[in-house]
């Protein structure tokens, strides 16, 4: 395994490289906010140790990966192309392509801008979102305080405000314990509210470290971490990504023609039975924890549906 750095269109990307097997195909990660290619640990110990090939690269914003202020360098569509080039670079043709919390949305415009690269596409705790689709915040929490009686995406709303970068910059630390809590109930309170991770954070609150991150791993984490990272909450909420997304040629199908795996924690964000109008192939998994970081919480159960999703191939 090592760690390597390429540039394409004045972004430089870092990623983790194994070649695999000849016999085995290459896996393809794409991990979530806030966090690292490191998320991954632990499925790229156990697939390297089968013969997979293994890609894992920071997304822009994230680790040791370029970190641009100008929210135009957010765009999926050049950032799917980006990815490409790395599987060019290295010679890998089609991968298993894996993804979580906002590695799912690159993942979702990969199977669509890039059909031809991918052969399954695995969603973790995020399911595959269609092209052309308007994000609106009000709605949203909107639509959870009506079904569950509360929000649990008030955080975004700060997130993706200006001046927020200064902010959790200052307040890294309290704002990498909210994400990564012993408690992940604490989300209840001090995420999902609009206004909650304000207080929060202006407060400094620090939460106990989950058992999965060592506080080795979750000072890297820190020190990597700046605000250009929010602007992927920002290019969600100004949808920025609809217009390349409805006028791209030929025209995005909105359909995944390969097979999908949904791994779901016990309580989803999102209903997972659309998954199923867009792809033909779908098999959903269920982890035994009601926390967001479910391929580190539980890290055999991910590996083993990844494993049998693999095999049924």
């Amino acid at each position: 395994m090592t760690t390597k750095t390429t540039t394409t269109t004045n972004k430089t990307y870092t990623y983790t490289y194994s070649p695999g097997s000849e016999s085995k195909p290459t896996l393809l990660f794409l991990h979530g906010f806030p966090s690292t290619r490191q998320t991954w640990h632990f499925q790229i110990t156990h697939f390297m140790e089968q013969g997979y090939g293994i890609i894992a690269p920071d997304l822009l914003g994230f680790g040791d990966s370029s970190k641009p202020r100008d929210l135009d360098a957010y765009r999926l569509k050049p950032m799917t192309a980006d990815i490409v080039s790395i599987l060019d670079q290295e010679g890998v043709g089609k991968v298993h392509a894996i993804g979580h919390d906002i590695g799912c949305s690159v993942l979702s415009r990969l199977v669509d801008y890039h059909p031809d690269r991918v052969l399954s596409a695995s969603f973790l705790v995020v399911p595959y979102t269609p092209p052309g689709m308007e994000f609106n915040l009000e709605k949203v929490n909107e639509l959870c305080r009506g079904v569950l009686g509360r929000e649990k995406f008030g955080y975004i709303s700060f997130l993706a405000a200006e001046g927020s970068e200064g902010v959790v910059e200052r307040f890294s630390e309290s704002l990498l314990s909210l994400f990564y809590p012993h408690d992940p109930d604490l989300w209840i309170n001090h995420l999902g509210p609009t206004g909650s991770i304000e207080k929060w954070l202006l407060s400094d609150t620090r939460a106990p470290l989950a058992p999965y991150i060592s506080k080795q791993e979750f000072q890297a984490l820190n020190a990597q971490f700046t605000g250009s990272s929010l602007n992927w909450y920002k290019a969600l909420v100004r949808n920025i990504n609809i217009p390349d997304e409805i006028t791209s040629q030929p025209p995005l199908k909105g359909k995944i023609d390969v097979p999908v795996l949904m791994i779901c924690p016990e309580e989803m964000d999102f209903p997972v039975d659309g998954i199923r109008d867009v792809a033909a192939d779908v098999m959903v998994r269920t982890c035994s924890t009601r926390g967001h970081w479910v391929q580190l919480e539980r890290a055999d159960e991910v590996n083993g549906f990844l494993g049998e999703f693999f095999d049924s191939l």
